[in-house]
């Protein structure tokens, strides 16, 4: 019965760990010392998670084009906070710039919690969000914070994400967008396979073969693959961003940006790397 009880214990304390991951903000971890559990800041950051897989890595085809890779979580607070600044950014220099969105998979299957262990901290920051980007939070996702058992886990966010990106490349980023929008607004349980039908009609995407994706072991094996190409680019935390220019990689944020800032951050990176690529 001890050695239960041990067991028992480990496994709350490890989901109260996690639990702490969400709307704190995923940066500045080095200014943690008050509270070293709480994984994300109050400023803008969420925490990247570790990956351990024995999936073996491709050989990346050489980039022709300025690249940013974009790192995504469906549930990840500062993502939702970060996405109307994204659109702005993606709109202003897409002639430019090749955007891409890779999933992160900070909540995705292991790493997913029950409500209780991260209702508590989402209540407490989820004003940070709304202060320093404007984004608000509904009244029915604000209801989801009361049900204990409601499973925290973007695995099938991610996966649907994925699939989209297959079938409609060009619309990406405004359906990842949409995704958490039913979630932190509407509430929407994004465990359900209405709620991905009901954004895809707007896409004209056969809904027969968008389901028989979703829901194969063939596209659960695919996004943990993604999430290990994303635990690679070296982010610490999310929203996240890495250019590839001339061929190099460099971080442009791990964390909230304004989308001014953000912009900035990729042209200043990019007249750099001209800079030294001409010298």
């Amino acid at each position: 019965m001890a050695s239960i009880g041990i067991i028992s214990w480990a496994g709350k304390f490890w989901r109260i760990l996690l639990s702490s991951i969400l709307f704190i903000n995923c940066s500045n971890l080095n200014n943690m010392d008050e509270n070293k559990n709480n994984l994300c800041d109050a400023e803008g950051v969420c925490k990247a998670p570790e990956f351990k897989t024995s999936i073996t890595d491709e050989k990346a085809e050489p980039l022709k084009t300025i690249e940013v890779i974009y790192g995504y979580d469906a549930l990840c607070g500062w993502c939702y906070g970060f996405s109307n600044d994204l659109k702005i950014a993606i709109d202003s220099l897409e002639a430019k710039v090749n955007f891409k969105l890779i999933n992160g998979g900070i909540f995705s299957g292991d790493r997913g919690l029950e409500m209780r262990y991260i209702s508590k901290h989402i209540k407490q920051n989820a004003p940070n969000v709304t202060r320093l980007s404007g984004v608000e939070f509904g009244g029915e996702f604000k209801k989801l914070l009361e049900i204990d058992h409601f499973l925290y886990d973007s695995k099938k966010a991610s996966i649907a994400v994925l699939i989209l990106r297959e079938m409609k490349p060009e619309k990406v980023f405004e359906f990842a967008s949409a995704i958490q929008k039913e979630f932190f607004y509407y509430g929407k349980n994004i465990q359900k396979d209405e709620v991905y039908l009901n954004l895809i009609e707007a896409y004209n995407i056969d809904k027969k073969e968008f389901l028989n994706r979703l829901n194969s072991k063939l596209y659960a094996v695919k996004i943990e693959k993604e999430f290990l190409e994303a635990s690679k680019l070296g982010f610490s935390g999310y929203p996240a961003s890495v250019i590839k220019v001339n061929g190099e990689t460099h971080i442009v944020n791990q964390g909230y940006m304004t989308a001014d800032n953000y912009i900035t951050t990729i042209l200043n990176k990019i007249k750099n790397s001209n800079s030294i690529s001409t010298q």
